[in-house]
């Protein structure tokens, strides 16, 4: 019986992935994803409370993975440009892999999520990327004698990564392309990046 219900809980998931993709959080119902899950609405209600509830179950798990990218590498810091670039080859590979687990929730989180608690995801990326930016580059930058005069450059680098990195979600399809012009736009943006402060 556990694993009918497991059965039900996902096809519940997929269905709430179309609906939520198509149509965002805020134009999505409950009796709609009921209907592409093949179900009644009241049957849906004994799966998930609301629709809210719904929502983070199908985005929470790549919201999450994101932070936890984050925090797990935020003690990290940078001697000179050849540490930070083989760390950022290493960060690509991980993007690249959370993008091939979660894109269509990684897009529901940037583009659907109005009107919940994820709505503002976008800038929290940008805001995580950007302190994460900041820490990993200060003592490389001060060892070379490099001081940076307005912080604000640190948002503007994060902020035009983050935009490049949700465009390039919404352009491929193909997952090695994808990685390729992911890795293509870290190069441009981070690569040898204590040179480009000289």
């Amino acid at each position: 019986m556990q694993v009918l219900k497991e059965e039900v809980r996902a096809k519940i998931l997929k269905a709430a992935r179309a609906e939520f993709k198509e149509k965002g959080f805020q134009r999505s119902s409950m009796r709609n994803i009921a209907g592409r899950a093949g179900m009644t609405a009241g049957n849906l209600y004994r799966y998930f409370e609301n629709k809210e509830e719904l929502f983070y179950a199908v985005t929470n798990p790549a919201f999450d993975k994101i932070v936890e990218l984050v925090d797990q590498n935020k003690k990290e810091e940078f001697k000179n440009s050849s540490e930070f670039n083989s760390f950022m080859e290493y960060i690509t590979g991980c993007i690249g892999q959370i993008y091939e687990d979660y894109k269509d929730e990684l897009t529901i989180l940037v583009d659907g999520s109005k009107g919940t608690s994820h709505e503002h995801a976008k800038e929290n990326m940008i805001d995580l990327f950007e302190n994460r930016l900041k820490q990993f580059l200060k003592k490389g930058l001060a060892g070379e004698g490099i001081v940076i005069q307005d912080q604000f450059i640190f948002h503007l680098i994060a902020a035009s990564y983050i935009d490049s990195f949700i465009k390039i979600l919404k352009h491929y399809e193909d997952r090695e392309q994808m990685r390729e012009m992911i890795s293509q736009c870290m190069r441009f943006y981070l690569k040898d990046i204590f040179e480009r402060f000289r």
